[in-house]
């Protein structure tokens, strides 16, 4: 039964999945294949940004005639945000809609406790997500080997600035899993959600720009996911990595006990 419910949520957020992959991806070719003209360009407009702006997005530390440099700006900015939009609004989504949609008599009448249940939505979430991050994968490859041809980069580092996004997306998708498993009947988890990642996203604007908002940085998974900070020190930060995988586990560990105590409302 826990298959079944599986291969089911995976055909119905099958089209959503591409529609987000194809947004994504095609943004990501689009930003890319402005590389040249960014190069040529750089010099000039540079001095045409204010400072807190060049702060905010690293580009103070980045080199933006690099491709790498070029890659972490606006591709990467595309990617981790809207992937991490996708990924929070998919998690809390595809398990609280039982409860809106009024399936979840239907499913608890069959021999399947809640806990099965919660594993096969996690399982699907997980793996839309990293079906995601591998499309956008091929595509950045892709865009490199087309609008990049004769630039070099670092490998590692492209592969980190791959990983990264994932990373961010998983934190999120466990973040809205869950609210979706404390709030009863979805009230407002959509808008909640949505907020949960862009309110995010500013702390991390906010605390590269001023720095007597750098406290802030510490709420934000964006910052343990930051593209400049990768290409700056050619790495991931393994604390950041650690904190991720502390913050996801802790709260789908939350959502299994929340949800097996939660009062359905049918």
């Amino acid at each position: 039964m826990k298959v079944n419910l599986y291969l089911r949520e995976l055909r119905k957020n099958r089209t959503s999945l591409l529609v987000w992959a194809a947004i994504i991806a095609g943004l990501l070719l689009l930003y890319t294949s402005m590389f040249l003209e960014v190069v040529a360009l750089w010099d000039v407009a540079k001095d045409l940004f204010p400072e807190p702006l060049l702060l905010a997005f690293g580009l103070d530390r980045v080199d933006m005639t690099t491709i790498l440099g070029f890659y972490a700006m606006d591709s990467y900015i595309t990617v981790i945000l809207l992937g991490s939009i996708y990924a929070i609004l998919l998690s809390s989504g595809i398990l609280a809609k039982e409860e809106k949609d009024k399936t979840i008599e239907f499913l608890l009448a069959k021999p399947l406790v809640r806990s099965s249940i919660i594993t096969g939505k996690l399982l699907v979430w997980f793996t839309n997500i990293a079906v995601l991050n591998v499309l956008i994968s091929i595509t950045a490859f892709i865009s490199f080997r087309i609008f990049a041809a004769g630039h070099e980069y670092n490998r590692t580092v492209f592969l980190f600035l791959l990983v990264a996004p994932f990373l961010a997306q998983i934190t999120f998708a466990s973040v809205g899993f869950l609210a979706a498993a404390i709030i009863k009947k979805g009230k407002s988890l959509t808008a909640i959600c949505l907020s949960i990642v862009l309110v995010t996203f500013f702390f991390n604007k906010i605390a590269g720009a001023a720095d007597r908002f750098k406290f802030l940085e510490h709420f934000t998974p964006f910052h343990y996911a930051d593209s400049v900070d990768i290409v700056y020190y050619e790495t991931i930060n393994p604390g950041y990595l650690i904190l991720m995988l502390a913050i996801t586990s802790v709260c789908i560990g939350g959502a299994y006990l929340s949800y097996n105590r939660k009062d359905m409302i049918l």
